[in-house]
């Protein structure tokens, strides 16, 4: 088995990295750690593909596992922030061909559709949910309540851009850890924080709020947007639970199989 996951990841490590994109290595590998697990049951819903990059880890692994497939929901015609950037865009047919030249297309169902229109004609269960979609705090705030409220117990969410980088995501994040929402077992790779749902015990309800402290002052400390000060604090922020701690272990574990098959330096693997 072993083998077989060590192929998988290589494979999708490669593939992603001739998709342009936003995700980084680490964030990556989390997302197809997350699609491999069998927490929860239903599918992946993913909002936000662009040309594909995340759809390809997240697909990669949910077919190394066996699991369900991977709803990629984008209406492939650019947040605001794209357009701003890009002017006019269309990518839909670029991610179709994409999936299809990785090898994942069997395993991925697009849908063309805005977050709303898709989150009101679904009918499924959904044990993960990736959200990477508009960064402004009113859409990220809106795609969280469609989708966490289909997400089944025991399922888990991921929102990237969202861990001490400013923006609608980590306001979101900060806002739930403070927040009554069924949350626990909230951790933190790259700028992705993921999060299981789940009834709070006092011990997780007491984690949330130092969590919540530290993304309204630690921030603000230390400058926004600096990896590796992101990545001290994730390793020490995981070690207060088991369940997150035993992601990140297997998150860098993941990272160093990859390394050895790649010939990448450790500088390569950096935060």
């Amino acid at each position: 088995m072993l083998s077989d996951e060590k192929a998988s990841i290589v494979s999708a490590y490669r593939a992603s990295q001739q998709v342009e994109g936003f995700l980084s290595r680490h964030e990556g590998v989390l997302l197809w750690h997350l699609a491999t697990s069998r927490v929860g049951h239903g599918l992946i819903v993913e909002v936000g593909s662009w040309k594909g990059k995340s759809t390809i880890w997240l697909a990669s692994g949910s077919k190394l596992a066996g699991n369900e497939k991977v709803a990629a929901i984008d209406p492939h015609t650019g947040s605001q922030e794209h357009k701003e950037r890009y002017g006019l865009v269309f990518t839909y047919d670029e991610f179709i061909s994409n999936m299809k030249k990785f090898g994942v297309s069997d395993w991925v169902v697009p849908i063309r559709e805005t977050s709303r229109a898709a989150a009101e004609n679904w009918a499924g269960d959904i044990r993960l949910v990736f959200i990477d979609g508009s960064h402004g705090y009113e859409d990220v705030r809106e795609d969280f309540q469609l989708w966490f409220k289909r997400l089944e117990f025991g399922g888990r969410l991921a929102l990237h851009d969202s861990y001490l980088i400013p923006g609608g995501p980590s306001r979101l994040v900060g806002e739930l850890l403070m927040g009554k929402e069924p949350i626990a077992h909230v951790g933190f790779v790259g700028s992705i924080t993921f999060l299981e749902k789940a009834d709070r015990s006092l011990f997780q309800h007491a984690r949330n709020l130092l969590l919540a402290f530290v993304f309204r002052h630690f921030g603000r400390v230390a400058g926004y947007g600096r990896p590796p000060f992101r990545f001290w604090l994730g390793l020490l922020l995981s070690a207060t639970d088991r369940s997150v701690a035993d992601v990140f272990w297997v998150n860098w574990q993941a990272f160093f199989r990859l390394k050895r098959s790649n010939g990448l330096s450790y500088k390569d693997l950096r935060p």
